[in-house]
C-alpha cells in the first residue's frame, strides 16, 4: 500500500487489492442474499399459516355461538347434518338451518359457504375466507374419549356427537392450511 517511487510515497491500493477486496465483498453479499431471500420466505409463510388459524378459529367461534344460541332459544332442539348442512331440528321438523352451502342449500341458513370459499351470515356479512368445505361427522359415545383437564364428566352411553371440521388456507396450496375440529354434543 505504501510504496515509495521516486524517492516520493505513494497512498492508495492497488489494483490487486481492490479486486481481492470486491470479491470477498461480492461473497459477503451473496451469502446475505441468500440468507434475507430464506427469511422472506420462512416469514411469509408464517404469516399466511396464522392468516388460515385466525380465519379458520374465526368461523368455529361463529358457529359455536350459533349452536349456543339455537340450544338456549329452543331448549329441545337437536342438531342434524348431513354431508353439507348443520341444521337444529325439533323433532321430527327441521326449524333452523345453522350452515349452508350453494350445493347444499343456502336459502334461510343463518350462516352459509359460498362459491368464493366465504363463510357469511343469512345478511351477507362476512365472518370468515378462505375456507374448504365445511365436513359435518356423526359419531357416537363410543366412539369419543373424554378427558377433563379437571374433574370428570359422564357420558351417557347413547350420547351423540356431531364432529364439524373446518380448513382454511388462503393459497389452496396445502402447505400453510389450518384445520380446526369441534365436537358437539347434542343428545
Amino acid at each position: 500500500m505504501n510504496e515509495q517511487l521516486n524517492g516520493r510515497k505513494q497512498y492508495g491500493f492497488t489494483l490487486l487489492e481492490l479486486l481481492v477486496s470486491i470479491g470477498i465483498l461480492a461473497i459477503i453479499m451473496s451469502i446475505a442474499a441468500t440468507a434475507m431471500g430464506s427469511y422472506s420466505r420462512i416469514l411469509g409463510s408464517i404469516t399466511d399459516e396464522r392468516a388460515n388459524l385466525n380465519e379458520a378459529r374465526l368461523a368455529m367461534e361463529k358457529i359455536t355461538d350459533i349452536v349456543n344460541q339455537e340450544r338456549s332459544n329452543y331448549p329441545g332442539i337437536e342438531l342434524s347434518i348431513t354431508p353439507t348442512t348443520l341444521q337444529g331440528t325439533i323433532g321430527s321438523d327441521v326449524y333452523n338451518l345453522i350452515i349452508g352451502t350453494p350445493s347444499g342449500g343456502a336459502n334461510g341458513a343463518r350462516l352459509y359457504l359460498n362459491n368464493n370459499r366465504e363463510l357469511r351470515d343469512a345478511s351477507g356479512n362476512l365472518i370468515a375466507r378462505y375456507l374448504e368445505p365445511i365436513t359435518f361427522e356423526l359419531y357416537t359415545a363410543n366412539q369419543v374419549s373424554v378427558t377433563p383437564a379437571s374433574g370428570s364428566i359422564q357420558v351417557a352411553p347413547d350420547s351423540k356427537f356431531i364432529k364439524v371440521t373446518i380448513k382454511a388456507d388462503k393459497n389452496q396450496d396445502e402447505a400453510d392450511s389450518c384445520t380446526i375440529d369441534a365436537l358437539f354434543h347434542y343428545r
